[in-house]
């Protein structure tokens, strides 16, 4: 779990995001290191896989299926080459495992540990609970800072590539919708054009790129989605989205929903708003993201609550990179067909214009709850979502490219 990490595990993404490269972070404990044996994520699974270095997906049980594959461990100024185990156990459910040898000799319990992909072949792994490896990461001239950057150059090729797709598909003229009907149709008629595959993962789509599709019109003045993030249940009055489908939710075609915009600027007609707490703090470690109810006469009460630390988090992992694309719609034929015209290249978005940007009302937060058919309750994510007036503004770098 990333939150044991013994160094602030923000601070470290950031400078790596810095470097535009695909990486996935991992923390081992005492037991781990005993044993020789770490999980390997989800994240880290799809990092591997999105990069060509593994397919977790593809791989059998059992130790004749084991690959072993050489790595460079850094903890310094210099790196420490080894050995990296990726395998499927046969106990069990052959949950994917992932172990560095010697990596006992190298760190401590609770070291944050950074994976990177430099190509489908290399792999480097740095322990960012070092201070000797940070101030090597920072050092301009520095062997481990310039084989990065080596690597960095040639992830700009990645984007060469996507944008080159992404004009073949342009060229094209309007597609017809995949998901007539459907919002996420923009989405989901692109992503096919581009042949990626629709999925949940939390991790960039293409190649440590994120795509978002937009329709562009007079009618459509749609907020992005930025990512989603549940809040966090072990600390909120209410503990699940059931609890707060049945405090907040109201009845309406035989199910119970509660599917609304939640901002800090203002409560909705459902009494609910968002507030930062406490009012007053400087430092984003301090802060809370609050969803609190407007009761009568007694003051809000507050119903879920998200740690800042954690938002800002989700921002970088899932939008070190993206192309924000934006798409003419067109209804030929009684269905809507798109052309995909222009885009909006982002790297490195601002933690405190994150903050800034819910204070000012321009991050909001979607519900999605409702009941299902069986009496079940599902949530289509508790969605972060921003104005594209202002989106750019939210990140370090901002392009505009057309793709006509």
């Amino acid at each position: 779990m990333l939150a044991n990490a013994d160094v602030d595990v923000a601070e470290f993404a950031s400078e790596l995001n810095g470097l535009g490269l695909m990486h996935a972070f991992l923390v081992p404990t005492g037991t781990g290191l005993e044993k020789s044996i770490m999980d390997a994520t989800d994240t880290v699974r799809s990092v591997l896989s999105e990069c060509g270095y593994h397919n977790f997906d593809d791989q059998a049980q059992g130790e004749e299926a084991k690959v072993v594959r050489s790595v460079e461990l850094w903890v310094g100024d210099s790196p420490i080459e080894t050995k990296l185990s990726l395998y499927r156990p046969q106990t069990k459910n052959g949950d994917p495992r992932i172990w560095p040898s010697r990596l006992g000799q190298h760190v401590q319990p609770g070291n944050l540990l950074a994976l990177i992909p430099l190509n489908t072949d290399e792999l480097v792994i740095l322990n960012g609970s070092s201070q000797d490896l940070r101030s090597s990461l920072q050092d301009p001239d520095s062997a481990l800072r310039s084989q990065l950057n080596q690597a960095s150059q040639k992830a700009n090729e990645r984007f060469e590539d996507l944008l080159g797709r992404l004009r073949s598909v342009a060229s094209k003229g309007f597609l017809p919708s995949r998901t007539p009907g459907a919002d996420a149709g923009v989405g989901n008629t692109l992503e096919h054009a581009l042949g990626i595959v629709s999925n949940s993962s939390k991790v960039p789509d293409y190649r440590g790129i994120e795509i978002k599709a937009g329709r562009v019109s007079r009618r459509h003045k749609n907020r992005s989605n930025l990512f989603s993030q549940v809040p966090a249940w072990s600390e909120s009055l209410r503990g699940s989205s059931a609890d707060l489908l049945e405090a907040h939710g109201r009845d309406k075609d035989g199910r119970r929903k509660l599917y609304h915009t939640l901002s800090v600027k203002a409560t909705n007609s459902y009494g609910l708003r968002l507030r930062i707490h406490p009012l007053d703090a400087q430092e984003i470690d301090e802060m809370e993201l609050q969803q609190v109810h407007e009761t009568d006469g007694t003051g809000p009460e507050v119903d879920v609550l998200w740690r800042m630390k954690k938002l800002i988090g989700r921002l970088r992992e899932k939008h070190p990179e993206t192309v924000w694309v934006n798409a003419q719609p067109k209804m030929i034929n009684g269905l809507e067909h798109f052309r995909y015209e222009s885009l909006v290249y982002t790297r490195q978005p601002d933690p405190e214009i994150f903050v800034a940007m819910i204070r000012g009302g321009h991050i909001t937060v979607d519900y999605t709850i409702s009941t299902k058919p069986d009496g079940g309750v599902k949530d289509k994510g508790y969605l972060f979502k921003i104005a594209p007036k202002v989106r750019s503004s939210l990140f370090s770098h901002s392009r505009e490219i057309s793709l006509l």
